[in-house]
């Protein structure tokens, strides 16, 4: 059962095109404002504000509004008057599909059901590691960190799918990596499209238009990216006791498959993006 988003699900159902679901999707984005928007529009925060914030969002697991008001920028109450209005306003992706291409109330609801029953195997399946794999903490908190920092820095919601044990991988187009040493020790891999490299990249690089940048200038933002990662991975398991070593990242392109090298175990976590797009995080764990 693959895992999908409610889009995708409606045009494999032949209920709407692609063409509509991507401008259901710019809808979206339009409407759907961050808490960082939402705050300069209340007036709480200024751009200097939402920027220092972002920054120590690359180094921190913590929701925006948790560091605004660690750093003293907000306090609970703006915090809660912007969850509020964030919730309130929210455009969910069915309703955007409604808007766009004057889908019925009660067929949106009938598709709703019926997309709930299709992934319920998946939600229940979730991301868990497979029984066999040692500390699944660590490489739980690895994938779900990723997961993460996806969304909050390079503005990339995505759904997990199953976590499967492999033997190799896959050719990539775009594949960033870097190694780490501690307590385990292995190899972090994240696989992406050309359009997930550039979304980072934009979101890095705090630039809309790419196309004066060069690839070495788009790539050292993906190693930027991972590095924040790892960082994040690195202080959490510090906290715990564990110090990890970590490398600086690299980063191919068109790469052929890849085998998990002699002695270790493949984890294979697979992002899943509203736009059929795939993102796919391995980990090559010494055993």
């Amino acid at each position: 059962m693959a895992v999908k988003f409610f889009g995708q699900f409606l045009v494999e159902r032949g209920v709407v095109s692609r063409e509509t679901l991507r401008k259901a999707l710019e809808l979206q984005g339009s409407v759907n404002l961050k808490a960082g928007e939402i705050a300069v529009k209340m007036r709480h925060l200024n751009d200097s504000d939402v920027l220092r914030i972002h920054e120590a969002q690359r180094s921190e697991d913590l929701r925006f509004g948790e560091i605004a008001v660690r750093l003293g920028l907000l306090d609970e109450m703006q915090k809660k008057e912007i969850l509020t209005w964030q919730r309130n306003h929210h455009l969910y992706i069915g309703e955007a599909i409604r808007r766009i291409c004057g889908l019925g109330e009660e067929d949106l609801e009938r598709l709703l059901q019926e997309f709930r029953m299709d992934q319920a195997p998946c939600a229940r399946e979730g991301s868990r590691l497979p029984q066999v794999v040692a500390e699944p903490q660590l490489w739980e908190m690895t994938a779900d960190l990723t997961g993460k920092l996806l969304r909050r820095i390079a503005d990339l919601p995505t759904r997990p799918g199953p976590c499967r044990i492999v033997d190799s991988l896959a050719g990539s187009e775009v594949r960033a990596s870097m190694t780490f040493t501690g307590p385990a020790s292995g190899r972090y891999l994240l696989s992406v499209s050309p359009a997930t490299h550039n979304s980072i990249a934009r979101a890095i690089l705090k630039k809309d238009d790419l196309s004066g940048e060069t690839v070495e200038i788009l790539d050292e933002a993906l190693r930027g990216f991972l590095g924040t990662i790892l960082g994040n991975l690195r202080a959490k398991s510090a906290e715990k006791g564990r110090l990890m070593e970590i490398s600086p990242p690299s980063v191919s392109r068109l790469q052929a498959g890849i085998a998990v090298p002699p002695g270790h175990m493949g984890l294979l976590f697979p992002f899943h993006r509203g736009d059929g797009d795939l993102i796919e995080l391995a980990l090559f764990i010494g055993q």
